[in-house]
Formats: C-alpha cells, structure tokens, sequence
C-alpha cells in the first residue's frame, strides 16, 4: 500500500494546491461561480414572482444546480482544509431530493411519442441518494430511490446509461437495503459490474474481514478511475475532480451497513480511506432554505401536484 499512498498524496497536493488558488478571493473562478449562483437565484426569484420568461420544467431542472454548487465549492473547502464538509452535502441533498422527487411527474407533461434522451442521468440520480443516505436521511432516501426505481424505464431515465457502473451498483444496493425487487432487463446496465458484483454478493455479511477486503477493492477501483477524461472515448466512474477524495459510494454502503446494526472495520487499509474526505460524517439536519421551500410549492402549484 506504500505506493498507492505516495500517488495518491502527490494528487491530494497538486489538487489541493489548485483548489487553494480557485479560492482565493478575487479568483475568476469565484467570480464566475458567484456570477452563476447569483443569476440562479435571480431566475427562481423572478419565477416566484411570475416575471419568469422560461417553462415551467426549466426551474425543475434548475433544482439540480442547487445540489452541483453547495458539492463543488464544499468538496474544494473540504480538500483545503482537510476535513469533510457535510453542511454542503446535506444542502445538496436537501435540493438534490426534490430534484428527483418531483422530476418524473413535471417532466411527463413534456414527454413527445419521438422522445429518446433522458431527462436525468442515473448517476445524478444516485449521487443525490447517496447524499442522503451520507448524511443521515434513511426516509428520504428511500423514497427518492423508490422514484427513480419506479421511473427506470419511462422516458424520465430511459433505461439508464452503461457509461458508469458504480450508479447501478448503488441502485441494487439500496432496493436490497429497501427490499425492493428491481427488474433491469432491457436497461442499459454494463455487461461487467467489476468490483461491485463482489460487494452485491457480500453487501450484508457480519465477516469484518470480508468488509474491509471490498473496501479495499472498491478504494482501489475508485482511485483508479479517478481522473479526467482524456479524449471523448474516455468515461472514468469518478472523472469529476469533486469526487476524486470523497468515495461517496463506499460511505454509502457502511452507512447503510450501520443502519443495519452490521459491523465495519473500526480502521481501514486503504489510503484512500485514511484521508479525511473518507471519514464517515455524523447525520446532520437539512438546513433552513427558504427560497428552496417557495420554489418547491410553486412547482408543486403550477403542476397540480400535492
């Protein structure tokens, strides 16, 4: 593990230092990300306010912006100061949940008979969910990934993708955690699970020892997908800088072991694990978000749902 843990210091420094630049105040990172938030939150304001000029599925889909800047600015913060930030993934989870909960019964209202992309992907789908379950909100977990389970073969997902694996492997996860029986044939599921067949087949076993055998697997499949995509032919599981430190699916899976009153190794093998974007964070509340509760209800109002 010597080795794995020099690369893996090496990218946590070189990552680290370009995160530090970005934050900077005065960066023109900051300012182009404030610039997006700000006109963000200008749209929803306006849509509140019925001085909205886009359809109404547009400030839906919007809701996902809401999860991808708390994520990106936290996980920067949280690689600068070497520690999770769980606030901003429990905000992101919090938006992320109405995102998918509301998603397939707005979009139905805009589904043409020649209809063939996706309206999400499933691996936003279960970053969302994995949020949920990291931070502590077992119900609202399940009720999102019931959503998408439900929606898996209508037009909202179409099937899903095979592009990355680790999203199936969170889907089958979870409905055995939920037993919830999911029919996959005719979805777009890779043909080779890898590591994660292996987890699947032991998800609920008392064996310590098997535990940290896949974590050890799973870190090492994490790290190496990722990095970026090179060239278009290219589609790493973790190519999102965001996420290269932060082994959401891994987290996922020992929170749900924990809920279960099943044990996990106390330390792990993995350098992966030992940094602190490993560390399982404690359940934290969904914070006050008042504009997010408004959006929500008109959403709700202008679509004729309760």
């Amino acid at each position: 593990m010597d080795a794995v843990a020099r690369k893996l210091k090496k990218k946590i420094t070189e990552t680290k230092k370009l995160d530090q630049k970005n934050l900077m105040e005065g960066s023109n990172f900051l300012r182009i990300h404030n610039r997006r938030v700000k006109r963000l939150y200008d749209e929803f304001n306006a849509y509140l306010e019925d001085r909205g000029d886009d359809y109404l599925s547009f400030y839906w889909s919007s809701l996902h912006r809401l999860v991808d800047f708390p994520i990106k600015i936290g996980m920067m913060r949280s690689l600068c100061n070497q520690h999770l930030e769980v606030v901003s993934i429990a905000q992101a989870a919090q938006a992320g949940y109405w995102w998918l909960v509301l998603g397939p019964d707005i979009r139905a209202h805009y589904h043409t008979e020649d209809k063939k992309a996706a309206d999400i992907w499933l691996l936003d789908a279960y970053r969302v969910i994995s949020y949920l379950i990291i931070t502590g909100h077992k119900k609202e977990a399940a009720e999102a990934s019931e959503v998408v389970v439900g929606a898996l073969k209508t037009p909202f997902l179409n099937g899903g993708s095979d592009w990355y694996t680790h999203p199936w492997f969170l889907l089958q996860l979870i409905c055995r955690w939920q037993n919830v029986e999911v029919d996959l044939e005719g979805c777009d599921i890779p043909s080779d699970m890898g590591v994660y067949n292996a987890v699947l087949s032991h998800w609920d076993t008392k064996d310590v020892e098997t535990v940290q055998a896949l974590v050890n697997q799973m870190a090492t499949y994490h790290m190496d997908t990722a990095r970026s995509d090179r060239n278009d032919d290219e589609i790493n599981d973790f190519g999102d800088s965001d996420f290269w430190f932060f082994p959401y699916e891994i987290l996922t899976w020992l929170r749900i072991r924990e809920e279960m009153g099943l044990p996990n190794p106390e330390a792990f093998e993995h350098p992966l694990m030992q940094q602190p974007l490993a560390a399982m964070p404690p359940a934290t509340p969904f914070p006050k978000d008042e504009l997010l509760e408004q959006v929500v209800a008109k959403l709700k109002a202008d679509h004729g749902l309760s």
